[in-house]
Parts: structure tokens; sequence; C-alpha cells
């Protein structure tokens, strides 16, 4: 404990800890005090002489911060208000002239305290202030020198941000950031406000970039309160991504630096950042701590507006927990300051107001939750966020469906899906795209729904079309080699896919409902008991079946939860856990008994699945007779990920003319294989081609070769990287992988047929928004018409055999789509006999890495497991 006897010049010293310069008589003017008192204070060890001009002091550089921290502890609320009297003090020793030196000292002075002002009011958010001090400053010191001109030239670019004038705080910025030796923190105290102004419109990509950036100038330059302030920005992006992992790491990550900065209030907003993101984790203790500890930071310093964010968090923590009235006393108390002259934070009133018009429909108080809604919408169309702006638009179009006005939620919802297509164009990055879909993806099946429930079958598909693999479509759209691909830039409607069905043809297009991604949501973190509110943030689970000919078009509603097809987590071979007859029949049973008669009279079967549906092996799916869909008298199969891509693929005209490449590596040691090398100089035969095997680089060829390509065939290990799918490679030789992304980048393949040979070469990663990530993606983006690949690891002999097979198919004429089918019905029935003959042409050593074919049945590859995972994707 400090004695009564010493405690006012504890104070005293605490106060002088927001000074950058002083002398006596700002001690009086500012702190108010007597000769006494100032004596003592100039004697402690606290405050040291300035090197420069006598009579002038300073605080000890060592001692500040802890002067500070004292400081916030003793007289939280003063901290603001000595550094407005500081800042009167230094204009008002502005007006009259003096010399160089002293006005430099001045301004030096009056910019210190302009600026912990204006990092105050980050969290007390008076910006008439702000503005009205810039103002003062600028008006009694004309010649302050460059920095402090462009520290004042950000200030304004960020209140400009802060009224939403966009424009003019870009043009700022960019001219700010065009100087070469701008000071580092000045640079990326720069590229953290214009990563706010790109990020209050959704421009995450520029957020992202710009926060990243201003993340390297600070480190370099060791400012941990710039690094702190580009981390917990950064974090909020990743927040509306719904990647609250992530974001909750950064905002750790900031608090951290805020605490080395002495950043107390910053630390509050990290700590309030923690709180958010471990709520949506469910992670509901962690989030009350730490949005307690942050509510107490504010509540000292008298900083209601930013306590008013803190209790939107507590009444977010008591919506999830379903304390409904706890709940919405914390909002009414947030909307009570943020709403106010005094406090007003648009963003928070617009939050708020959102939460509540929740809590009222959850409560069935139609009316009060569409002021709430209406209320939230204008304030969001004012701010210019255009992904906030379509989620309230959504859930407004929800209350809208629930009191039968579905005309008017249609309205609503094609408002969101246009302002969410605007939103996707002008996003560049592909993962971002992806992203921003996911986190979308609510608005598009609400969108089916509603046009399947108008009667509209057409629209409803043209919604479904338009909620999958949107990014993938953007990526084809831009590449200039396909542009006279018919249906690039948009997805296809009714019309036009059935205009390019064969008569013979049916088309079965699924789309899922309800189904949550890989990692997780946070709707299913909400505890199993606030059930009312769960129902109200996620559709009902299920499954939509479009069967589609030439000439008609049918849907069927299945009653089917697509989470219960998930893959087991972690699966590597995701899609064998349904190889079971009792599994195979219930799939038929719930995905194809309802088209059924339709599947008798078809003898080409256009599968495009969706979400878990992907991994599912509809060939060998049990009928009722107890057959398999793939049989004699059935449809060929092929796959797409969308009716689009499909479209595309049928658009293009096969490769009839050019050569064909077959590729093979057996690889060495214990990831040896035996087959590939030998199966590629056996396409290269049958095929009038070259084969090129061996450990030998490859890759260089095949980029020169690939343009002119009839069929280009790769035997060897396929590598699928389920953390990175758009890594996954194939082996071509001892030196050289072929990963997705090279294939996207440096393959040409014009309407060339690709098959892949190799285990797991057909998987495919599913990410938000249908998107799927792999080697077939790749290889149709590079031009494939057609794609022959396996989903999921098989057996050597049975992946050669089935080969030789198709090879022998494609030879009399038959198009790939009935190559395959009608090599998979040879292979599951084909005798151990027939098998043996296959390995006449094996050298000893070949044969002698084999298993024994005594080890096989007399009919070695009749289970699915062996022929099921072989498909085609695209053009049949």
């Amino acid at each position: 404990m400090v004695s009564a006897a010493v405690a006012p010049v504890v104070g005293d010293l605490a106060a002088c800890s927001v000074f950058h310069h002083f002398d006596r008589a700002t001690l009086r003017a500012v702190l108010g005090l007597d000769d006494a008192a100032i004596e003592a204070l100039l004697e402690s060890p606290a405050v040291q002489p300035d090197d420069l001009v006598l009579g002038v002091y300073r605080p000890h550089p060592a001692r500040q911060p802890g002067l500070l921290r004292l400081l916030r502890r003793i007289r939280p609320r003063e901290e603001h208000v000595l550094h407005s009297r500081a800042f009167a003090y230094s204009i008002e020793q502005l007006r009259p002239p003096g010399t160089p030196q002293r006005r430099a000292r001045l301004i030096a002075d009056g910019m210190h305290h302009l600026r912990a002002i204006h990092e105050l009011n980050l969290h007390y958010m008076r910006w008439a202030e702000v503005e009205a001090l810039i103002a003062a400053l600028r008006t009694v010191a004309p010649d302050m020198g460059r920095d402090e001109r462009t520290q004042i030239a950000i200030y304004d670019a960020y209140l400009a941000q802060r009224r939403q004038d966009y424009g003019c705080c870009q043009a700022i910025l960019d001219s700010v950031l065009r100087s070469p030796d701008l000071h580092a923190r000045l640079r990326a105290e720069a590229l953290i406000t214009r990563g706010l102004c790109a990020w209050s419109q959704a421009q995450i990509e520029g957020a992202q970039s710009d926060f990243a950036a201003a993340l390297d100038v600070a480190a370099e330059a060791g400012d941990h309160a710039g690094q702190a302030r580009a981390l917990i920005n950064h974090s909020w992006v990743l927040n509306e991504l719904y990647q609250f992992e992530a974001a909750l790491a950064l905002s750790q990550r900031s608090l951290a630096h805020c605490r080395w900065a002495n950043d107390r209030y910053g630390g509050a907003y990290a700590l309030y950042s923690i709180g958010n993101n471990a709520l949506y984790l469910g992670q509901w203790e962690l989030g009350r701590r730490r949005l307690e500890r942050a509510a107490a930071i504010y509540r000292s310093s008298a900083m209601f507006t930013s306590l008013a964010i803190v209790d939107w968090g507590r009444g977010f923590l008591h919506q999830l927990l379903g304390n409904e009235e706890c709940s919405k006393r914390a909002y009414l108390r947030a909307l009570r300051v943020a709403d106010s002259a005094e406090h007003e934070n648009s963003v928070t009133v617009a939050d708020t107001l959102f939460q509540l018009g929740l809590i009222y429909q959850v409560q069935g108080r139609m009316a009060r939750a569409a002021e709430s809604f209406q209320r939230s919408i204008a304030i969001a169309e004012r701010l210019g966020n255009p992904l906030n702006h379509a989620l309230l638009l959504h859930r407004y179009s929800q209350l809208l469906s629930e009191q039968g006005a579905g005309a008017a939620a249609r309205v609503e919802l094609a408002a969101a899906i246009t302002k969410l297509d605007h939103l996707r164009v002008s996003t560049q990055s592909q993962e971002l795209k992806i992203g921003l879909l996911g986190t979308a993806q609510q608005v598009y099946e609400s969108m089916v729904l509603a046009q399947l429930a108008s009667g509209d079958i057409g629209a409803a598909f043209a919604a479904g079309e338009q909620a999958r693999g949107r990014a993938f479509l953007d990526l084809l759209a831009g590449r200039s080699v396909l542009q006279e691909t018919s249906s690039l830039g948009r997805p296809v409607d009714l019309a036009e896919l059935q205009a390019r069905l064969a008569p013979d043809a049916l088309l079965l297009e699924f789309f899922t409902v309800g189904f949550l991604p890989p990692e997780g949501s946070f709707v299913a973190r909400i505890p199993t008991s606030n059930e009312r509110l769960r129902g109200r943030l996620l559709a009902r689970p299920q499954i939509l079946l479009f069967a589609i000919t030439a000439t008609d078009v049918e849907v069927h509603e299945i009653a089917c939860d697509p989470n219960a097809l998930r893959p087991p987590p972690g699966d590597p071979t995701p899609g064998r856990h349904m190889m079971t007859d009792r599994k195979l029949r219930w799939l038929y049973k719930t995905l194809l008994a309802p088209v059924e008669r339709l599947l008798a009279s078809c003898t080409v079967l256009h599968i495009i699945p969706h979400g878990p549906l992907h991994y599912v092996p509809f060939a060998a799916l049990r009928t009722f007779a107890g057959g398999t869909l793939l049989d004699v008298t059935g449809p060929v199969l092929t796959y797409a990920p969308s009716a689009t891509v499909l479209v595309r693929s049928l658009d293009q005209v096969p490769a009839a003319e050019g050569g064909a490449l077959a590729i093979g590596y057996d690889d060495r040691g214990q990831a040896a294989l035996i087959l590939a090398e030998h199966e590629a100089r056996l396409v290269g035969r049958a095929s009038g081609g070259q084969a090129i095997t061996g450990p030998a680089p490859k890759l260089a060829e095949l980029v020169a070769r690939s343009g002119d390509l009839r069929w280009l065939h790769i035997a060897g290990h396929a590598v699928y990287l389920p953390d990175d799918p758009m890594g996954s490679y194939l082996r071509l030789s001892a030196s050289e992988d072929l990963p997705a992304q090279t294939i996207m980048r440096s393959l040409v393949l014009r309407g060339a047929l690709v098959t892949l040979n190799a285990c797991t070469s057909g998987l495919s990663h599913i990410a938000s928004g249908d998107e799927l990530l792999g080697l077939p993606r790749a290889f149709l983006f590079a031009g494939a018409a057609t794609i022959m690949c396996a989903l999921h690891d098989i057996d050597d002999l049975a992946a050669y055999t089935i080969m030789v097979f198709f090879t022998d198919n494609l030879a009399l004429g038959m198009s790939p789509a009935v190559a395959l089918h009608r090599a998979q019905l040879r292979l599951r029935t084909c005798s151990r006999s027939e098998v043996g003959v296959l390995l006449d042409s094996f050298s000893d050593d070949e044969r002698a890495m084999l298993t024994p074919l005594d080890g096989y049945g007399e009919v070695p590859f009749a289970h699915p497991r062996y022929w099921a995972p072989f498909v085609v994707v695209g053009r049949p």
C-alpha cells in the first residue's frame, strides 16, 4: 500500500505518463500542481530532463509504461481527460509566433496527444472530437512536418471509413502508401486502415492482403501495437468467413502483442474477440470469462461504446444457451448505448437488432421480429457490406416465409443472392470465394426450397446450380482457351440442359439441405436443449432429387439426413464404408427407388451428386431384384460436379486428332508398384501412341505435348492430401510429381480423354459450396472432356485387368462411358483362368511380384470394391 502522504506524488507521477515533453508551466496548466508538488515531481527518478532544451522534461522511457499502467489502475477515467487538456495547452502555445525549434517541439507534443486520443477513441468512439482536434491543429500548425501531415491524413482516412465515405478513404491511403520512404509505423497504420475500408465493404481479399502486409511491416519494425491491430482485424475477417478456430488463434496472438505494447484497451478488444470466437466454437466458459474481463476493463474507463459491444457478446452467449430473457436484456443494454447520439455505433446497432429479431421470431412475436430485421437491413444497406446485408435479407425472408408471404420471401432471397453474386465475382482468390459461398450456403438452400414451394421447378433447379461449384465455374470462365464453350460464366438453366440431353439419357441431380460442412458448424454446437434456436438457424436435413430427361422433369423430396452419409473422420478411402450389402440396398431404396421406372428406360445415366453423395458408389447399389445398378441391361453411368460442367463437357468436341501419351512409373522401395509401367506400354501400343516409363523425368514432355493429345493415360501412384486437396498429385518419376495446381497451370487438354489408373485419383475434398477440390477438378479445368479415374484404393491386378478391358473396348469404337461399363461388367464376372491368360505377357520378375492367382477366388473380382470405384467424369 502507498501511504497517504506519498499518494498525491504517486498520482502526479502517474499523470505525467501522458506527456511527451512538459515544463513547469505545462504541469500547472494541465495537472494543476503547485510549486511544491512540481519540485517534488521533478526530483523523481521517473522524470528526466530533455537533452536539448533547458527547463523541459519528459517521463523516463524505462519508467513510462509502468506509470501509464499505474494511471490506468488508480485513475482510469482521467487518461483521456489529461490528453485532451494537454492537447489544448499545446494548441494555445502554438498560437503566438515562436522559434522553429519551439514550434517543432509543441507540434510534436500536440501530435503525441492527438495520437493518444485517437487510440483511446478506438474504444470511446468519439469521432467528432477527433475531427475537431485535427482541425484545430491544422489551423495553428500549417508548418507541421511531413510525418505529422501523413499521420493526420491517415486519421482523415479512418474518419472517412467510419462515415462510409469509402472512396475518399481509399484515395487518401493509396496516396499515402505510394510514398517510398514512408515510416514503417505509418505504413503499417495506413495498410490497416485501408484493410478496414475494404473489410467494411466485404472486399475480403483486399482486407486480408492489407492486414497481412501490415503485420509484416510492423513485425520488421518491432511495432507490437501495429502487429496487434493487424492480427485482430484479420481475425474478424476469418470470423466473418466462419473460420472460427483460425480467428481465435489470431485473436490470442493479438492479445500477446497488446501486452507487450502496454495497450490495455487493445487487449480488452482482443479479449472480446477471443470470447466471441470461443462462443462460435461452443467453448462457453472460455467465452464467458474473456467477455467478463473485457467488460471490467471498459467499465473502469467509462468506455461505454465498447462496453456495448461486450454486452452484445453476453447477449449472444445467453442466446446460444437458450436463456432468451437474459439475452434480450443484454442486447437491449447494448442497443441503448450504441443507438444513442453520444455513443453511436451503427455496426453494433445492426448486429443487435438482427439478434433481437431472431429472439422475437423464436418467441413468435413476428411483428417485433419484422421491425427489428427491417431496421437492421436498412442500416446494413447504408454501411455497404454486401455479405452482411445478404445474410440479413435471408433471415428476413425466413420470417416472411413463416408468415405465409412466399412471394415476398423470394424477392428478399433474390436480392440476397444478387449481392452474393456481385461479391463472388469481385473476389479473385479461389479459397476466399469458396469460403464466402460456404458462409452463404443456406441462402441458396432457402431459395431452392422456396422455389419448389411455389411450384417453379425450373427456378429451383437454377438456384441449385447457382449454389454449387461456383468458384470452379468462375475459374473456367476466365480461361481464354475455353471461351468457345457455351455454358461458362453462368449456371445452365433447365431448358438449356434438356436441349443438350440425349433422348435416351436421364440426369439425376441431387441437392442436399442441412448438410453440415466437414469442419463443423457453430449451429451444431448450440446445445440440443436449445432446439427453438437450432430449428431457426438450420434447415431440416433432407435430400432433393431432380430427375431430368430431354422432355420431362420431376422432383422428389427424400427424407434422409445427408449428414448420416458422411464418411468417418479421417477416413482415407471415403465411400468404402458404404460397401456392405445392407448399406448398398438401403442406399438404392433411399436414393433411387423414387425414380426406378425412369432408370429402366434410359441407356445413359448422368449423376450429379451433392455434399456427401459424392462418396456414394452408385454403380454398386443393390436393386430390389438383387442385382446392382451396374447391369448388362442397365444404363452406362457418368458423373459431373454440376449440370453446368456436364453441359460444358457435352459441348466440347472430343479430340479426334492428335496423339496418345501413356505415362507409367512403378516407383521404388516400399512404395513400389508392379504393373504401372507394363500397363503404360500396353496402352501406348493399343492407342498407337507413345509410352514413357521408368524413373526418368517426364513432366516437360507432358507439358509440351498436352495441347496435341487426344488421349492421356497415367498409371502409377496418386497421393490424395485431405488437408491440401489441390496439392494432391500423381507420381511421374523418381524426381517429379504432378500436383493439381501444376495441371491447372501448365496443361492444355483440348477435349482429350484422360485415364488415371491410380488409387484415389478420383477422390475429391468437398469444400463449402459443393466445391470439389482434387485431381478431377484440375483435369476438367485443363480442358479434358472425359476423365476415367478411381475413387479409392483398388487391387493392383483388378486395376490392370479393367484397364486392359477398357482399352480393348475403346479400340472397338465404344465411347469412354460405354467402354468402362462393359469393362466393369466383364471384370466382375471374369474367371481366375481368364485373368491368368492376361498374365502371359508378363515377365517372370513381374509375375513373381504379384499375389499368386490361387490366392483369389474362382471369380476373383466379383465384389463391388474391385470394380465400383472406377468412374467416368464428364462427357460419356
